[in-house]
């Protein structure tokens, strides 16, 4: 591994270099991560029973049927907005779409759209 200055990441790393990452001491691949996340929107998009052309209709054009498809297959990384904007489409809570991080406790909360309580991280 690499040491020093480097640049774009930590001691020498660049980003493209750098898929483990260390969350309050649990080391997670983010490819993994990504791609799971990736896997959960698009089952939450089939389930509810849209294309990625009715998702480019449904949200007016603010999220691309090209976009989906890309963070569905990881290949790009959705923003906040746009993720919480899929959900609400989807019919689900966010915190249904996210992956978990093994080691991390989950507790329930009450999601403001849904009527059953959900987990989310700690």
């Amino acid at each position: 591994m690499p040491h020093g200055g480097g640049r774009g990441g930590p001691r020498g790393w660049t980003v493209t270099e750098l898929t483990l990452v260390t969350i309050r001491g649990i080391m997670m691949d983010v490819g993994q991560y990504s791609r799971e996340l990736g896997t959960r929107l698009r089952n939450a998009r089939r389930k509810a029973g849209l294309s990625l052309a009715d998702v480019q209709a449904k949200t007016g054009g603010r999220v691309s049927a090209e976009a989906v498809g890309s963070y569905e297959r990881s290949e790009r990384q959705v923003s906040l907005e746009k993720f919480i904007a899929l959900a609400v489409l989807y019919g689900v809570s966010p915190a249904d779409l996210v992956p978990g991080i093994p080691g991390l406790k989950r507790r329930a909360f009450l999601c403001p759209t849904c009527s059953t309580p959900r987990l989310a991280a700690v």
